[in-house]
């Protein structure tokens, strides 16, 4: 897919929910001779196991990492992989706007791959949008429209054209997921299971690329947080601790002396001020 037009396309055109399900179907099982909804594009978003579609004649095979858009009506054959249930979010959309933006999307197919941080992230705005759409009503109508967007949003700024699989690339994404997740405490399970790997290996090729354990490098991101914080902000150093995901604020002022060799207090007044 051509991302720029994609991204110029869902910028002029004005879309909404036009309906959604989370579907899980038996393995083996197939479809074949059929077609695509009417009137609406759509968005298939893996949960788990493995299908494949097949559009217009062209295969994609999907799985949890691996998002599939299509057009209205159009030719569709599908099957599930292996023995495992196939579980999918699909999302149906409307396009109104100029002509050539709804021919584009309507025309389109093809598949977009996610790292497992930035899919993980994605699954939770499924997630929510599907919560939203249980209650109806004007202002849940609304909110399944921003969430639209939010998905879309995600999509377009993290789907891939191709899949990147390096063991770098992993980690890397983790190390993303890690920076804007701290505050959650992940553990070092979560995060190996998110990158697909046993703790083992995980916790090896993070050392090896990042130079520190998993579990101290999100020590060190919730330090650097709370020194931006202790210079740039005047709250008190418990809801520094709570905002950093330390809920006992004697602990963290222990583990900030550890890192800094300086107390929370003694770092803000040294250098509140001038930070430089």
């Amino acid at each position: 897919m051509n991302k720029d037009k994609l991204i110029r396309s869902f910028t002029d055109g004005c879309l909404g929910v036009d309906d959604f399900f989370i579907i899980s179907v038996l393995p083996y099982t197939k479809v074949y001779d059929n077609r695509t909804k009417p009137g609406a594009c759509g968005l298939v978003i893996p949960i788990k196991g493995k299908a494949r579609f097949t559009l217009c004649g062209e295969g994609y095979e999907l799985e949890p990492g691996v998002i599939l858009h299509a057009g209205p009506s159009m030719e569709l054959d599908k099957k599930v992989l292996g023995e495992d249930i196939w579980e999918f979010a699909l999302l149906h959309y409307y396009v109104r706007g100029p002509k050539e933006v709804q021919d584009y999307l309507e025309k389109l197919h093809g598949k977009l791959y996610f790292s497992p941080a930035s899919y993980n992230d994605l699954l939770t705005l499924v997630k929510q949008l599907h919560h939203v759409r249980r209650s109806p009503g004007p202002l849940n109508e609304l909110r399944s429209k921003a969430l639209l967007y939010s998905i879309i949003e995600q999509m377009l700024s993290h789907g891939m054209d191709k899949k990147k699989n390096t063991d770098e690339d992993t980690i890397l994404s983790m190390v993303e997921y890690i920076d804007s997740h701290y505050d959650r405490n992940p553990t070092v399970m979560e995060l190996s299971e998110l990158a697909g790997m046993d703790i083992k290996r995980f916790s090896y090729l993070f050392g090896k690329i990042m130079g520190e354990c998993p579990k101290k490098y999100i020590t060190m991101v919730k330090i650097n947080r709370a020194k931006e914080l202790l210079i740039h902000d005047t709250i008190s150093v418990t809801e520094i601790s709570t905002l950093v995901g330390i809920e006992d604020a004697l602990y963290f002022s222990r583990l900030f002396k550890k890192y800094t060799n300086m107390a929370p207090s003694v770092f803000r007044e040294r250098f509140g001020k001038n930070p430089w």
